[in-house]
């Protein structure tokens, strides 16, 4: 098969958005996989959850549908849409995002392999739930990965967002010993993820874990207008105030874990 046939190879994309700053070093160009195995109640991109395309409307009410979420894009057309912003990736480059970026390794794979013998970063964010071949083929190509720390107790790991805490946990061993770049990002969501039982579990879970930076991510309704969109009933995240967001943070810096809060 010839490169260009390779490269028309097609998978399906939420968004491309252009001149991000939180998703990995530098400035990115940001690619939106829509696909994911989990069903986490907060995600913050749930017209990324379902693997087809899905119409959208105005409002929950509304019977006419307003567009799809989801275009159809060979991997030719995502490189050609990448490399227009290649003059700002002096020290940024593309980040992969969905969904779960992950699971469509073994598609885009031609589109790394261009990436990388062009020298253009890479950057993955990833929930890790994901097949370990997948992951493997990932760790030939990406330089940073943007990995979620979401809940640490086998069975709520299970019940509330769908994953195997076994599964994840074996691929975290693997990245632990390869050379890439990690960043722990993790979401803080009441009740699921802030009480005291799992911030002391993702405390010791760190404590011997290779890191560049760990992220405090403060929880947020931004994704409202999407669920109405897809007429979904959405999860509501409580809010953290700063006296709690400081004293989780305390928490890790009393056993020497830098952790920044992040607040998007």
């Amino acid at each position: 098969m010839k490169k260009k046939d390779i490269m028309e190879t097609k998978v399906l994309v939420s968004n491309i958005q252009r001149f991000c700053l939180h998703d990995g070093p530098g400035i990115r160009t940001n690619v939106f996989f829509k696909g994911c195995n989990l069903h986490c109640p907060w995600c913050t991109n749930p017209e990324n959850i379902n693997f087809q395309q899905e119409k959208y409307f105005v409002s929950r009410v509304d019977d006419e549908s307003k567009g799809i979420y989801g275009n159809w894009m060979s991997l030719q057309n995502i490189y050609d849409e990448v490399v227009k912003d290649r003059l700002f990736y002096k020290d940024g480059g593309v980040t992969f995002s969905g969904g779960e970026p992950l699971l469509f390794m073994s598609k885009i794979q031609p589109l790394l392999k261009v990436l990388q013998c062009e020298g253009i970063n890479i950057c993955v964010e990833t929930a890790l739930f994901v097949p370990e071949k997948e992951l493997h083929l990932a760790l030939k190509y990406v330089d940073t990965l943007i990995i979620d720390i979401k809940i640490l107790d086998k069975e709520q790991c299970k019940i509330v967002h769908g994953g195997s805490l076994k599964d994840y946990l074996h691929n975290i061993q693997i990245v632990n010993d390869a050379d890439v770049d990690v960043i722990y990002r993790i979401p803080l969501i009441k009740p699921y993820t802030t009480h005291n039982d799992n911030i002391n579990r993702i405390i010791c879970f760190l404590q011997n874990k290779k890191y560049s930076q760990i992220e405090l991510i403060k929880g947020h309704n931004l994704a409202e207008r999407k669920y109405q969109s897809l007429k979904r009933e959405g999860y509501i995240v409580p809010d953290i105030s700063e006296e709690e967001l400081d004293a989780i943070q305390s928490k890790f810096k009393k056993k020497g874990i830098q952790a920044e809060i992040c607040r998007i």
